[in-house]
């Protein structure tokens, strides 16, 4: 974020599987790779916060813009891409892509509380990088996605079997 002064999770996203897939960044830069991004993904502006005191614009993707955007990314390096979308993803389709030495991104809607008690829809776009079977806090056996979200340095896990989506959109490359 500090680097560009934009930030948008599914350009992350994609930053980060240029970067896995190959080194695909352009003069192995995240910024001039991110900038790119934004422009063959149609991000938008929505609205502008701070970081660590750097003024940050942030920017919203469409799930349309995913897919076609990466593959007109990857072109220019005169990279071959397939890719397949998925509006209604489930954990196998994940788990399935992460066996087969796929790259996944994964774009999603929850609900969460906004201003006067309402609930609004938030949405947010993850690299898929693994996926686990394992207990959560209460104990009962879940499945979960590895992800990197963009905001951490370190991968987090998305509970898919609990979470409550409000939707679902998955992209699914091979490079």
């Amino acid at each position: 974020m500090e680097a560009t002064g934009f930030y948008a999770c599914a350009v992350t996203a994609l930053c980060n599987i240029a970067k896995w897939s190959g080194d695909f960044l352009i003069y192995n830069s995240i910024s001039s790779s991110f900038t790119r991004l934004w422009y063959y993904t149609n991000t938008t502006y929505y609205d502008t916060t701070s970081h660590n005191e750097v003024a940050i614009t942030l920017g919203q993707t469409p799930n349309s813009g995913i897919a076609s955007g990466f593959i007109s990314y990857l072109n220019d390096f005169s990279c071959t891409c397939l890719c397949s979308t998925d509006y209604y993803p489930i954990y196998q389709d994940f788990k399935d892509a992460v066996i087969a030495g796929k790259y996944a991104t994964f774009s999603y809607g929850i609900s969460i509380n906004g201003n006067g008690g309402s609930t609004v829809r938030s949405g947010h776009t993850v690299a898929v990088i693994g996926y686990y079977k394992g207990a959560n806090s209460n104990g009962n056996t879940c499945q979960f996605l590895k992800v990197a979200n963009g905001w951490d340095t370190s991968p987090d896990y998305l509970n898919y079997e609990q979470t409550v989506f409000l939707d679902k959109y998955a992209c699914f490359f091979t490079i």
